[in-house]
């Protein structure tokens, strides 16, 4: 079956992004392309973006190095490398479904384990924008199956813990991204916990136990993530001058979602205007000042706003649970500019004041692509920006303008974006909650360590920024828990129509 979804990814890889290969840019993963290129080329762990910035701990090293790894045996940025780097990208998938099968191969389990696979590798193919990019998602999908699949003999006391893929977890979990660190130690406080009362119950009884064993699997494995933090949090204090676990971007995360937005869920358009990775003004300002100087001012301003608005924040964190766990809201509100379309002096006008940006990453020197980024706003808005900017061709940027927002309005009403939304937010939350109230489902110890790596995953996210690329890390966990939950329906229906008869 995994051999199977290799195959199958494969042939869907190269159907996207065959027409892909030689824009490289976009292809490996903005920052992470950035820095591995910068550490081939000698510079070390640096320049998150595309220019002389200096070091960085804006992106966590695992990804980097995979993608540095790919750069010195192909060349960087090169086809070659390319293909390597989605091939990679294909056998962690295929990997994943072997460790979704792994962790539904037993008892009843079993009967339902190739509809989660079928339906992983589904939805896998029903987005298209994970494809198209090298970002880390199928890595962080990978590492958290890998968590379940180690964690759940543990949890039920076996002997048969898979103790290789658990040190290698241990190490990097916390390494390709900071939000599996909650989840890895949330399971380890489960698993000691559950250890000592077992050995409790059976001193009780005047029976032996043995629980050195755990123990000392517990030590070594939390030593080795607390080392792993430790060491790269060291090396970022060195060469950066901040003290972060593992990244330095959490308050300009902060920054963005709850000081930038007003309802505290990251759009794309807040991306193109203030993040540098596509803004020139902001990217210049990084340079200036330094990753340290920057990041601290957005540490201060987020603060500040913390004192100000409590009851803000607190209202942004409501909208991003339900971002998270009910109904996922499409923010791709930018659009293409037909430049060809404006005059070429307003084109540039439109980008020195924001309403326009260039995208960075699918424009060349000889044709570059802009993006409308105010598509929220209102024709009104607009017109009165138009009209401070001064003497532009007004009618004819209204009126692509509002095409433009008709697409895009279109896009969010489809019945695509409304599946996909439910799907990815609302469905593992109903089967979370159907499978508690199923006694044999919620005793699962599948089922109650996906949960538990599930939301305190997306804790973080609330809390801090939340959108759609941070829901797609726990597809993979998805998976596991949405068979469960029909499980738990269709119980819960043959109960009532028993009652019923």
């Amino acid at each position: 079956m995994a051999l199977a979804c290799l195959v199958a990814f494969l042939l869907v890889t190269w159907y996207s992004n065959s027409p892909l290969v030689a824009p490289g840019n976009r292809m490996f993963g903005w920052e992470y392309g950035f820095v591995a290129e910068s550490l081939v080329r000698g510079r070390g762990f640096s320049d998150p973006f595309g220019v002389p910035s200096g070091p960085t701990a804006w992106m966590p090293p695992a990804p980097v190095a995979l993608v540095a790894a790919e750069f010195l045996l192909f060349g960087v940025r090169t086809p070659y490398a390319l293909w390597c780097a989605l091939t990679l990208k294909c056998i962690g998938l295929a990997a994943s479904v072997y460790l979704l099968l792994g962790c539904l191969a037993e008892g009843r389990r079993y009967r339902w384990r190739y509809a989660a696979a079928v339906a992983f590798v589904a939805v896998m193919g029903a987005l298209p924008d994970f494809f198209l990019d090298l970002h880390d998602i199928w890595l962080v999908v990978l590492v958290a199956l890998a968590l379940v699949r180690c964690f759940v003999p543990l949890l039920d006391g076996r002997r048969e813990v898979p103790i290789a893929m658990l040190l290698v977890v241990s190490v990097l979990a916390p390494m390709t991204s900071p939000a599996l660190v909650p989840p890895f130690f949330a399971l380890w406080g489960w698993v000691l916990f559950r250890t000592w009362r077992r050995r409790r119950e059976k001193r009780d009884a005047g029976l032996s136990s043995d629980a050195a064993s755990p123990l000392r699997l517990a030590s070594g494995s939390l030593a080795l993530c607390l080392g792993a933090v430790f060491a790269w949090s060291a090396v970022t204090v060195s060469r950066v001058g901040l003290v972060a676990p593992v990244k330095t971007n959490m308050w300009y995360d902060f920054f963005q979602a709850n000081v930038l937005e007003g309802d505290g869920v990251l759009r794309v358009s807040t991306f193109y205007r203030y993040h540098p990775i596509h803004s020139a003004a902001v990217r210049e300002r990084y340079v200036l000042e330094g990753e340290k100087t920057f990041m601290d001012w957005h540490r201060k301003q987020s603060i500040t706003f913390l004192r100000r608005e409590p009851w803000q924040f607190l209202a942004r964190v409501a909208r991003r649970a339900s971002n998270a766990l009910i109904f996922l809201r499409p923010t791709d509100d930018v659009w293409e500019v037909d430049t060809d379309e404006l005059d070429e002096g307003d084109v540039a006008c439109l980008a020195a004041a924001g309403v326009i940006a260039l995208d960075r990453h699918q424009s060349t020197p000889d044709a570059p692509l802009y993006v409308w980024t105010n598509l929220s706003d209102s024709a009104e808005r607009l017109g009165q920006d138009l009209a401070w900017l001064g003497p532009l061709e007004a009618d004819a940027i209204l009126e692509q303008w509002r095409r433009a927002a008709g697409h895009v309005a279109k896009l969010h009403r489809s019945a695509g974006t409304w599946l996909r939304g439910f799907g990815l937010a609302g469905l593992p939350s109903l089967a979370l909650l159907l499978g508690l109230t199923d006694r044999g489902v919620r005793r699962d110890s599948i089922f109650r360590v996906s949960a538990l790596v599930y939301l305190s995953f997306l804790a973080p996210y609330v809390l801090i920024s939340h959108y759609s690329r941070y829901q797609m890390f726990m597809l993979g966990v998805q998976a596991l828990l949405v068979p469960f939950g029909f499980v738990a329906g269709w119980r819960n229906c043959q109960r009532i129509a028993g009652r019923a008869t």
